[in-house]
């Protein structure tokens, strides 16, 4: 009976894994297919709040369903807000933040955004953590970016 219910259990978590990689994979797909200019980079006469805004829209087609719609964590996703978020990364660049996510998100087809749509959910990141930023992050200025409190 017992090898049973391991079996079973086996079976389950990699049903549940395939389909949570699946749910990954059409959200970052959804967002490729957006219409160009969707996740625009961030021009001079930008602003942050704006490039903020584009970072929420970004963040709720690929990222949401597993770290969940207000950045509080998920069943499968760690919060991107909050203490534990702020343990490790204050004091750390945007630039570290965008590469890391950009490397590892969405799960199972990392590196699948373009390169707005990564920043701008970092600005999202920066700004939900009440970071003390006011300009938009750019690929070129985000090393320079220090996220503190």
């Amino acid at each position: 009976m017992s090898h049973s219910r391991t079996a079973a259990s086996s079976i389950l978590a990699t049903l549940i894994s395939a389909a949570l990689t699946a749910c990954c994979v059409a959200a970052a797909s959804a967002v490729r297919a957006q219409a160009p200019g969707a996740a625009s980079p961030p021009t001079s006469t930008d602003t942050f709040d704006a490039q903020v805004a584009r970072g929420q829209d970004e963040y709720l087609n690929a990222c949401a369903a597993c770290h969940s719609s207000d950045l509080s964590g998920g069943e499968i996703g760690p919060p991107l807000l909050g203490r534990l978020f702020n343990a490790k990364w204050k004091d750390k660049s945007a630039k570290e933040l965008y590469e890391l996510t950009r490397d590892t998100m969405p799960q199972g087809a990392p590196n699948t955004l373009t390169t707005a749509a990564y920043i701008d959910i970092v600005a999202l990141m920066i700004k939900s953590n009440e970071y003390k930023v006011s300009a938009p992050v750019t690929e070129e200025n985000a090393g320079g970016v220090v996220l503190a409190p």
